[in-house]
């Protein structure tokens, strides 16, 4: 008797011990929420890559508590600042992930928004045999948007928006030719309360038309905005269109500019765009000496990419 009595006993036990496991703490909960919380509010100031950190802690947490949903958005969050900050294996990984869980849960919407992180990563390293399966996710939700909204008019969401600028932009790089998507995403009702969806679709126009005062619009947005990876991205276009000018000083100058914006930033990737481009300008005006600090220094953040502050101090 006391035999059974005690094998009872230790089921129970073993019972109770796996109900524990599988109720998750409400204070472990509230921990990730925060982390979370924590990574928006430093997304939204404009700190991507502490961000990442953030998101990436939540990430972790809500994994372990099987929150497969707030996993979902801690991954897209993730892939999302990382992509701001050209961290693109790290952003395409995260954005894979959410993909994954999106397709799971069911969630069509975070299904064309990750899908429309990976095409703007494989678009931003050319690779667009990889883009082309996920824009024709995203050209697909966008018609069966449309069709829906001339049924039920309404307003254009964030997500809509971008998916539109970014078909207008994979298009215009593989299909110079087909301006459709471009036309459509000419709405000035999109504009007028989205200064920084303008301002991509100027940035667009000026890479079809070489319109310069479309390329300076758009940085006038970004600042007036405080968006640092549009500015960045705006001067090194226009750092290039003088280059191409032989305006070689004012090259320079807008190269510098870049250059401490994507150092602020700790992107590490632009950074070393920049370096070599400013180490290429100096070459042609013949200072070679400092066309070789330059290269130098960008040879030293290929290999090793925590001499950010280094650079910083140096210049």
């Amino acid at each position: 008797m006391t035999k059974w009595i005690t094998v009872v006993a230790f089921a129970l036990v073993l019972l109770l011990g796996c109900s524990t496991q599988t109720a998750p703490a409400p204070y472990a909960i509230t921990n990730a929420n925060q982390l979370q919380e924590r990574g928006v509010a430093l997304y939204e100031r404009g700190e991507y890559s502490d961000a990442i950190m953030y998101f990436s802690r939540a990430a972790s947490e809500y994994q372990s508590l099987n929150q497969q949903e707030k996993l979902l958005v801690a991954q897209q969050n993730m892939a999302e600042a990382a992509f701001l900050v050209a961290q693109y294996e790290f952003s395409e990984h995260a954005a894979a992930v959410a993909l994954k869980l999106a397709t799971e849960q069911g969630d069509s919407a975070s299904k064309v928004r990750a899908s429309l992180t990976l095409a703007r990563v494989y678009i931003a390293q050319q690779k667009y045999l990889q883009a082309q399966k996920e824009i024709s996710i995203i050209q697909a939700a966008l018609v069966d948007e449309r069709n829906r909204m001339r049924k039920a008019p309404r307003d254009w969401s964030a997500l809509e928006r971008s998916a539109l600028l970014t078909l207008a932009q994979f298009t215009l790089l593989t299909e110079p030719q087909n301006t459709q998507w471009l036309e459509q995403a000419n709405q000035p009702s999109l504009f007028a309360d989205n200064p920084l969806y303008h301002a991509r679709y100027l940035r667009l126009i000026y890479a079809q038309k070489q319109h310069v005062n479309a390329l300076e619009q758009a940085l006038s947005i970004y600042t007036s905005q405080g968006f640092r990876p549009g500015i960045a991205t705006c001067l090194e276009a226009l750092a290039a269109h003088y280059s191409t000018l032989e305006q070689k000083e004012d090259a320079l100058n807008t190269y510098r500019r870049a250059l401490y914006v994507r150092l602020a930033l700790n992107d590490a990737h632009h950074t070393h765009f920049n370096l070599m481009a400013l180490s290429a300008l100096y070459e042609e005006m013949e200072q070679p000496e400092v066309a070789i600090q330059y290269r130098e220094l960008a040879q030293r953040l290929v290999s090793n990419t925590r001499i950010m502050t280094e650079i910083r101090d140096a210049l």
